[in-house]
């Protein structure tokens, strides 16, 4: 289910997947640009990113890295 392209794919260290790109539904929910699946159903990761994500990276203490087009992340100022 999403509604448009998914350009980049993360594990953390529990095991949930994080997919981001340029879709802003999945499976008829609002998740913009960013979304968590944990196994069974995906769910938002913060208050969403307003632009293309195009790269994830989880780092060795389990931060997540996100880059890509935008200006903010969970709406929160975050330039790119």
């Amino acid at each position: 289910g999403m509604n448009q392209a998914v350009q980049a794919v993360a594990a953390l260290p529990n095991g949930d997947v994080v997919a981001g790109g340029w879709f802003t539904y999945v499976n008829g929910q609002l998740l913009p640009r960013i979304a968590r699946w944990d196994g069974t159903s995906w769910s938002a990761l913060g208050g969403g990113i307003s632009g293309q994500v195009r790269v994830l990276r989880t780092l060795q203490n389990g931060d997540l890295l996100v880059g890509g087009e935008f200006t903010t992340a969970g709406g929160l100022p975050a330039n790119h």
